[in-house]
């Protein structure tokens, strides 16, 4: 599916994740709630520093519809310094997802319309519930193969012999074939 611009239809329900303080009505929506955090987080490859969960909204599409780009859900993996805990982490997406910019004059209208008509603020109308997920944190984190350990000085060992110059190389390269021409 290549990602298409649409009207989503007057009455579709429609659903986002979101953290206890994070904004109910912000850009990233489904047309389905997943069943659990693991479909969630590895269908619309959310990375656990994007979003912790907790929450969720539906919100009714208005009488006007609103105007979306709808596409699969690109993969995405953990490259952040901040994220210690998840470095590395690989989500492969592929699930169906749709981007609603809030600020499009045309959805801006439709929501401002459905606020006024419901005489509540938008965010007033996006009432958060929980989602009770547990099995969303820490998928596909790839484990710590190595670590770095910084000696001390008492681990450490003096270099016992100085480096050879390249003529004593030589030297002891000529002995040990016992070739008669590099006799002595």
């Amino acid at each position: 599916m290549e990602n298409h611009f649409l009207k989503i239809p007057p009455g579709t329900q429609i659903y986002r994740v979101v953290e206890k303080a994070g904004r109910p009505a912000g850009e990233w929506w489904s047309d389905t709630l997943p069943e659990n955090g693991k479909e969630w987080r590895e269908g619309l490859a959310v990375l656990d520093s994007f979003n912790t969960n907790g929450y969720f909204v539906e919100m009714t599409v208005p009488k006007e519809g609103l105007r979306a780009w709808e596409g699969k859900a690109a993969g995405q993996v953990e490259n952040s310094l901040k994220a210690k805990n998840t470095q590395g982490q690989f989500l492969q997406g592929g699930r169906t997802q749709l981007f609603i910019d809030m600020g499009f004059p045309a959805n801006q209208e439709a929501l401002r319309r459905m606020a006024e008509e419901l005489d509540r603020p938008l965010d007033g109308l996006l009432v958060r519930k929980s989602t009770d997920w547990t099995d969303h944190k820490g998928l596909n984190v790839p484990q710590k193969v190595s670590q770095g350990i910084f000696l001390g000085p008492g681990e450490i060992l003096e270099k016992s012999t100085r480096p050879k110059r390249r003529d004593e190389d030589e030297e002891e390269t000529k002995r040990e074939y016992r070739d008669p021409k590099y006799a002595e």
